[in-house]
């Protein structure tokens, strides 16, 4: 499955995504919002999951933060 990693986030509202932390994909699903700057996204609640924010930086427990990834769907 080809893939494209996406920096303009909003441009992906409507779009199948992948979200991506430190290399493994924490979730997939739909994208229903984006701020216009890319800081956050929101993908749309399914059977297993919850509507979910992301932001652009999510903090990991040790306190680092790790960007977010987003990977467009084909």
């Amino acid at each position: 499955m080809k893939t494209a990693l996406q920096s303009d986030w909003a441009a992906l509202i409507g779009a199948e995504v992948e979200v991506k932390m430190d290399g493994k994909c924490v979730r997939s699903g739909l994208v229903d919002d984006a701020m216009p700057d890319s800081s956050i996204i929101w993908l749309a609640a399914d059977h297993r999951n919850p509507r979910t924010l992301y932001e652009a930086q999510e903090a990991t427990e040790s306190g680092h933060h790790n960007p977010s990834k987003i990977i467009r769907r084909p």
